[in-house]
């Protein structure tokens, strides 16, 4: 059986080094990406609203149901994710 082999190779536009030089990029990131951060800044009261208010809207919804795990399962791990909205 013949297979055709074709040659990948990076377009020239994106290999000179100076593309990268030229660019700078800044990041201003106040939103916490943890619980304590949370709770130490100084809106932690209403960060702790909103997840009451998170918590309250997925029971109300029946979102998830507890069960048993079965032998061979993983769980699914949750996690909260924190962001301020800019002109809201």
């Amino acid at each position: 059986m013949r297979r055709s082999f074709i040659e990948r190779r990076k377009l020239e536009r994106y290999i000179p080094s100076s593309f990268y030089s030229n660019f700078s990029l800044s990041i201003i990131d106040d939103d916490p990406r943890t619980f304590r951060e949370v709770v130490d800044s100084k809106d932690g009261k209403l960060w702790k609203e909103a997840m009451v208010d998170e918590m309250t809207y997925l029971d109300k919804n029946v979102t998830w149901n507890l069960v048993e795990l079965l032998d061979g399962r993983k769980i699914i791990r949750r996690k909260w994710v924190f962001k301020n909205k800019m002109n809201a």
